[in-house]
């Protein structure tokens, strides 16, 4: 008797929940599939019941990580007659310096982007899904400026920049006002007045 399609969809999130940790901190060629699954908690054989290969599950993966663009949209909607208010909180966090040190638990977009532009096309189609409804819940947020398509591309260009920057950088005041300078202008391109 085979496992429930519950149980199937629980264990293919923990994989995904392992390999998030693994592609973000060590990068796509560094990933194992040995260790994504010891991180689950599960051996390799019970990998491919779920993925066809790295490639499948680093595409699985990019697919469901585009979490700025979910929390923008939740912190929106928690105040939907001021938007800005959403906006301010999601760029706060997201720009927040402690927020670029959690390098396995930080934005997909800023720890593999470059994993994904040398990927399969099955991988950037994902990553362009994500990145699309992430762009429409900034233009959402930006639905008062004159353009908000460039608004809101301009604000993830300034936010993913941030933190790719910061991460990089050694100086703390240099990087704190960084993420600040950032954060203003990301507020102010989407009507943060």
């Amino acid at each position: 008797m085979g496992y429930s399609k519950e149980h199937r969809e629980k264990t293919r999130d923990r994989i995904l929940d392992s390999a998030a940790t693994h592609f973000r901190r060590d990068g796509y060629d560094a990933t194992r599939i040995d260790d994504v699954m010891a991180g689950a908690g599960l051996t390799r054989g019970g990998f491919y019941l779920h993925f066809d290969s790295k490639a499948d599950l680093f595409a699985a993966y990019v697919g469901r990580e585009l979490d700025f663009g979910r929390q923008l949209g939740r912190a929106i909607a928690q105040s939907p007659d001021s938007p800005i208010d959403g906006v301010r909180a999601a760029l706060d966090f997201y720009l927040a310096p402690r927020n670029r040190k959690k390098v396995a638990q930080g934005c997909t977009i800023v720890s593999n982007a470059a994993d994904v532009a040398r990927g399969p096309l099955k991988t950037r189609k994902a990553f362009t899904r994500s990145f699309v409804e992430m762009q429409a819940a900034f233009e959402r947020a930006a639905a008062e400026e004159d353009d908000p398509e460039g608004a809101a591309l301009s604000a993830i260009a300034t936010c993913v920049g941030a933190v790719v920057l910061g991460r990089a950088l050694a100086d703390e005041a240099t990087v704190e006002r960084l993420l600040e300078a950032c954060r203003e202008n990301a507020g102010r391109t989407l009507g943060e007045r």
